[in-house]
């Protein structure tokens, strides 16, 4: 789902998890990925800006990011 916002607009963790990947692709620029659970994962692309790496445990409301337009798009979201 994307969510159309100012570039720099602050981007925080759905909930509590740890990040899988962080990183930078052709598609995707910035991008971070958090494993909530065993259930599920949140994927936030196309971030200006990442403030946390592979590994590192997350609270929900944490800013992780700011909205960007990296990587393969039509605009910030």
């Amino acid at each position: 789902m994307d969510y159309a916002a100012k570039v720099g607009t602050p981007v925080q963790a759905a909930g509590d998890g740890r990040v899988t990947k962080s990183g930078y692709s052709k598609y995707n620029g910035n991008y971070v990925f958090i494993q909530h659970s065993s259930a599920y994962v949140t994927k936030y692309l196309h971030l200006h800006k990442r403030y946390v790496k592979t590994g590192q445990r997350v609270k929900q409301g944490k800013k992780i990011g700011t909205v960007g337009a990296t990587g393969r798009v039509t605009g910030p979201h």
